[in-house]
């Protein structure tokens, strides 16, 4: 099997943007990048995004994406730098969750809007090895809408891209 880990940490370390590696809950060998992003068009302000990537054995499940989105969400909100959320600044959370199988109804909730968070984004993203596809979110919510071009930008650029060199 193809270690995407690899793959996405050299990618990371090569655009400046490793964070670290780590095992979140003794059950996703994770790696982490970080940007640091502020725009007068956000109203001036600060966005603080992290990307953690794992990759899996077994079947992608609802509740496997929701665990997994969680407790990177929590890492994102203990391990950003800057600003503190909500005086202009918020946090990204972007876990994306590799898998060769995927059930329809975890392919559903990604689909759907992001989780709402005070002053924080939580955005699951999966990447289905099996049709070498990125599945994240359709819509842009009402909530933090001027974010979204730019984190949708950012999953093209940085996984999108990844997993189209790899076909």
């Amino acid at each position: 099997m193809t270690d995407y880990l690899q793959i996405f940490k050299s990618r990371f370390v090569n655009d400046e943007m490793f964070f670290a590696q780590e095992k979140i809950d003794n059950k996703y060998d994770t790696v982490f990048a970080y940007l640091k992003k502020f725009k007068m068009s956000w109203f001036a302000t600060q966005l603080n995004t992290f990307i953690a990537i794992s990759q899996i054995e077994g079947e992608i499940t609802k509740d496997t994406l929701k665990d997994y989105s969680s407790k990177t969400y929590k890492y994102a909100l203990k391990n950003h730098k800057g600003w503190p959320r909500g005086i202009q600044a918020g946090v990204g959370s972007i876990s994306v969750l590799i898998g060769t199988s995927v059930s329809k109804e975890s392919i559903d909730y990604c689909k759907k809007l992001s989780k709402k968070h005070w002053s924080a984004f939580e955005i699951p993203v999966i990447v289905d090895l099996s049709k070498m596809q990125v599945i994240r979110f359709d819509k842009r919510p009402v909530w933090g809408t001027i974010y979204f071009p730019y984190l949708k930008a950012l999953i093209d650029s940085k996984i999108e891209s990844v997993m189209n060199e790899s076909k």
